[in-house]
């Protein structure tokens, strides 16, 4: 209870993962969080794109599933929440697309159908226009995770309303 929270939109990764865990057990974590709330959407000719996602009410979880992406060099969309006709409660969907799919796939081993389905996934053979940037409320997620896990050298600087760019990181 303590550590997943009561509700699905309370649910959160405990600190002590976030500040502690390395690259083996983020990935495990990761893989799975997307076995059991995770797509992995294949296109179909001239409809929907190939992508992986990720739904969850829990705003909390989603920033911080974005923080761990970060970490291993996976970059992440997250769209800024939609409340269905039946909702009570928005959802939050983290996108991974173009060339981060590549990542994803190399990086996190999914089991069952959906593991399957990512190796039928077409892979990115181009880079995605949006894989070089982060958006203004992911810049502020990362300097709030690394001002908590005691870094105190300036590794995120926030330009104004503009995007930041993971070169600038």
């Amino acid at each position: 209870r303590q550590m997943w929270g009561y509700t699905a939109k309370d649910k959160k990764i405990p600190d002590w993962l976030l500040a502690q865990a390395d690259e083996k057990s983020i990935c495990e974590l990761l893989q799975g969080l997307w076995e059991t709330d995770g797509s992995i959407e294949i296109g179909q000719k001239g409809k929907k794109r190939e992508r992986i996602s990720y739904s969850t009410t829990s705003l909390l979880l989603a920033n911080q599933m974005l923080y761990l992406l970060a970490k291993l060099g996976i970059v992440a969309i997250l769209d800024n929440g939609y409340l269905s006709k039946k909702a009570t409660t928005k959802c939050y969907k983290l996108i991974i697309e173009g060339e981060e799919k590549n990542k994803f796939a190399k990086k996190i081993s999914l089991d069952g159908y959906k593991g399957d389905k990512l190796k039928s996934l077409k892979m990115a053979t181009r880079q995605s226009y949006l894989s070089n940037v982060l958006s203004r409320s992911t810049t502020l997620e990362i300097h709030a995770n690394v001002k908590f896990v005691g870094i105190t050298k300036r590794l995120v600087q926030i330009h104004g309303k503009r995007r930041l760019t993971k070169a600038s990181l």
